[in-house]
């Protein structure tokens, strides 16, 4: 008994309402920094605040039940207690069991899914099995284990949980018997265009094969190897206008007179490859018809033909004489052209044609480095020491080297971050057997995958899916601007519902504030697209709130409960009053 009269005591009431006082006010600060999500997950969806709450209610019984037996002056109390009781158990109920989301329609779309807040894991095993891992709203402080496969060989560890995470590239110098990869990272600033940034070019990155190249506005930084010697063939393909393409194992090459096209096919030396379909286009453009010559002035010289291998196999390769690195940047030297070294030499008038374009050149050979930088001034050239700053001739653009590297390893690091850009990322770790497969991070876009000698076993991250028992599609949108401007005054939908089972179909119009109504789901318009590609989208807010009911008849009876306790009853208890002092007997 003693234990119902403190948890019924005025003074718990007290401390549990200045304690929620002060966990409102804390998560409504964290709210606002850190955003709902975070708010939801710490506070509001927590099973400590599901406690905390219970409590509220333990405290209202406990006040109520220390009443009894009930006299007619406590009816009010009893009413107001009894609502707040009711209205806590409608509060819970949503919670439990309440269903919100998202659903994106764009014009003629139909779906019969929503978008929850969350994440789940999705685990496709290589017995052909799939599993589900709802991630949830948790703090993840040591590693959790699934056993995904029904005999148990497969295990899957959830490592960590990160709900900003950023790639980055972390590039360091490797042991000295690592084979040579050379890289260099400088920071270019200029004054005039407020431009300053740290770039990394990598001579062998293996998620970015063209890491050795970087464009930023019309200039060009790569770095390479410095050429040898030219012999004779590569010399007449300096001075004459041709192709002059090389085998890069053998060495064997071949010359081509763009003045005299061969009609036949031309020999690689000996190596068995051979050039096919020259065709020459002095001022190239690019049309329906791929690419065409528009005049016969070396504006803009192109050269195109085809590589055939000695099995018969054909790889067409493009050349331009003003854009030489067109191909290269965009990832088309692959397969056969790989292999060879084109030069494309144009016809000298085109050459002089040629706008200036500033370049930036580093070079590493056998231990030394050195720098090349063209501009519309010249040419500057010299060494490179790691902390000096160089000018590279392009207005007031200036690079300083940070690191030069010789033997860079390249490896991927996930790190937290504030930053907009910043998604969920989930570690993972697999094992089959006992044996360890590795560990990956797992991201929306990017799933994980390893090999099992009985097959794959892949893992990817997806949003919360949840199925509704009806079918809803996007007839047509509308939105009405305040006049002069693209702010919305008011947006629109006309939707057509239909449930499969019950094989009933509603057609509304929903707008804000007015909203669908079916079996309990209230649909919402809460936002809209517009994207001059995709076209117009609406997007809904599909809700159950199955203690909606109890919620309002709680606060119905907690209204009730408080006329009768603080005005009926006071009133009351003054006209008795009166009475008996009027009373003569």
């Amino acid at each position: 008994m003693n234990l119902v009269k403190i948890l019924g005591s005025l003074y718990f009431a007290v401390f549990l309402i200045v304690s929620l006082a002060a966990i409102l006010t804390v998560s409504t600060c964290l709210e606002s920094a850190y955003g709902t999500p975070f708010a939801q997950k710490f506070f509001y969806q927590a099973g400590w605040f599901d406690v905390f709450l219970a409590l509220f209610g333990i405290n209202i019984f406990c006040s109520a039940w220390l009443r009894f037996p009930f006299k007619k002056h406590h009816i009010g109390f009893i009413l107001t207690h009894a609502g707040i009781l009711t209205l806590l158990i409608g509060a819970l109920l949503t919670r439990l069991l309440g269903i919100e989301g998202q659903m994106a329609l764009y014009e003629g779309e139909r779906q019969n899914h929503i978008l929850q807040e969350g994440h789940t894991l999705i685990i496709h095993t290589s017995g052909h099995e799939t599993h589900t891992v709802d991630l949830g709203p948790r703090l993840l402080k040591t590693p959790e284990r699934f056993d995904v496969s029904s005999d148990g060989r497969v295990e899957v560890s959830v490592e960590q949980i990160l709900e900003k995470a950023s790639e980055t590239l972390e590039i360091k110098e490797g042991p000295a018997q690592d084979p040579p990869n050379r890289a260099v990272q400088l920071t270019l600033e200029s004054a005039t265009v407020g431009f300053n940034d740290t770039v990394w070019l990598v001579e062998k990155n293996p998620w970015d094969p063209h890491s050795r190249q970087l464009s930023i506005g019309p200039a060009f930084i790569e770095l390479k190897e410095k050429e040898p010697p030219k012999n004779e063939a590569e010399t007449l393909a300096e001075t004459s206008p041709g192709i002059h393409i090389s085998h890069k194992e053998t060495g064997q090459d071949a010359w081509i007179d763009l003045k005299t096209i061969p009609t036949d096919e031309i020999a690689i030396g000996q190596t068995g490859f051979k050039i096919s379909n020259v065709r020459y286009f002095p001022d190239a453009r690019v049309n329906e018809n791929g690419l065409v010559s528009v005049s016969d002035n070396p504006s803009n010289p192109a050269v195109q033909f085809e590589i055939v291998d000695p099995k018969g196999g054909r790889e067409r390769y493009t050349r331009f004489a003003l854009f030489p690195d067109f191909e290269s940047i965009h990832g088309a030297q692959t397969g056969i052209s790989s292999r060879f070294k084109i030069e494309f030499n144009p016809p000298s008038s085109a050459s002089s044609t040629a706008p200036s374009r500033p370049s930036l050149t580093f070079y590493a050979t056998d231990g030394k480095w050195t720098y090349e930088s063209q501009s519309s001034r010249g040419k500057t050239e010299g060494e490179l020491e790691a902390g000096k700053t160089y000018a590279t001739g392009w207005m007031d653009f200036s690079f300083r080297v940070e690191q030069l590297i010789d033997r860079a390893v390249v490896s991927k690091k996930i790190v937290p971050t504030k930053e907009k850009s910043g998604r969920l990322g989930v570690e993972i770790s697999a094992s089959r057997e006992g044996r360890p497969l590795g560990k990956e991070w797992v991201f929306e876009e990017k799933p994980a995958r390893w090999e099992t000698p009985k097959g794959p076993l892949m893992i990817a991250l997806s949003r919360k899916v949840k199925e509704v028992p009806f079918v809803l599609a996007l007839k047509d949108f509308r939105k009405v601007d305040y006049p002069g401007t693209q702010n919305a005054a008011s947006f629109e939908s006309d939707v057509a519902l239909h449930d499969p089972r019950e094989n009933v179909t509603i057609e509304k119009t929903i707008k804000m504030n007015k909203p669908l109504d079916y079996k309990g789901y209230r649909i919402f318009q809460s936002s809209y697209i517009q994207d001059p590609g995709s076209g117009e989208a609406s997007v809904f807010t599909v809700a159950k709130n199955p203690g909606i009911v109890l919620v309002y008849s709680g606060a119905c009876t907690i209204l009730t409960g408080v006329i009768l306790l603080f005005y009926l009853h006071p009133f009351f208890s003054s006209v008795s009053a009166r009475s008996v002092k009027n009373d003569p007997h």
